[in-house]
């Protein structure tokens, strides 16, 4: 069996083969050509030859993951440590939910949490600690203009007052203050919860950048 375990990059999926558990990268087009014109079953495919996602084994979901999609409608892919993939549906999250990082993976990937881009209400807030090793590029998505000022990306609301890394607290601040429209967004003051001090100087350097 193949199935897309994560996005390694904008038009590059991973794709492993249960047969021997190897991954391999395999860019966004060759991945139409396998599907489409060979009839290749990819696990992850969302109707074929139109779009790819991460995909888990169903043995591989953890009991916290199910929790989570059955109760709160949070859909969670992880594939050995490595956070692929979470979604949800606004209208399934009445009140915001707290979501540690950690339990479900160290490292935050490519793409991990950008199909939840729309500005909406408070709707998840992830928590970030020291277990966290690394966070992909484009991992969450940049401000989308919005006339309310209660509304942030996605809903999300990033707590990183357990993360003592600058390095990592500084990569988030940079993905939050991408270009967006050809501009910089300094949304991240109402949008993390940081200690004051670093928050100032993280989000002073990262707007200074590029």
């Amino acid at each position: 069996m193949l199935f897309i375990s994560r996005v390694v990059d904008y038009n590059d999926y991973e794709v492993v083969d249960t047969d021997d558990w190897v991954a391999t990268a395999v860019p966004e087009t060759r991945l139409y050509d396998y599907v489409n014109k060979y009839g290749l079953e990819i696990a992850g495919t969302v109707t074929p030859g139109v779009a790819f996602q991460p995909y888990q084994l169903p043995e591989l979901v953890t009991k916290k993951q199910a929790k989570m999609k059955v109760l709160l409608g949070i859909d969670i892919v992880q594939y050995n440590g490595m956070l692929a993939s979470v979604q949800w549906q606004d209208e399934d999250i009445n009140s915001p939910v707290e979501f540690r990082i950690s339990e479900f993976g160290t490292s935050i990937e490519f793409s991990c949490f950008r199909m939840n881009v729309e500005p909406t209400r408070h709707k998840l807030t992830l928590i970030f600690d020291d277990k966290i090793t690394s966070i992909g590029k484009a991992a969450f998505c940049s401000d989308w203009a919005s006339p309310y000022p209660d509304e942030i990306a996605g809903g999300i609301i990033y707590d990183i007052r357990e993360l003592s890394s600058y390095e990592l607290a500084l990569k988030l601040y940079r993905e939050l203050t991408m270009p967006r429209f050809g501009r910089k967004a300094d949304w991240p003051y109402r949008a993390v919860l940081d200690d004051k001090d670093r928050q100032a100087v993280l989000v002073k350097k990262a707007l200074s950048e590029g």
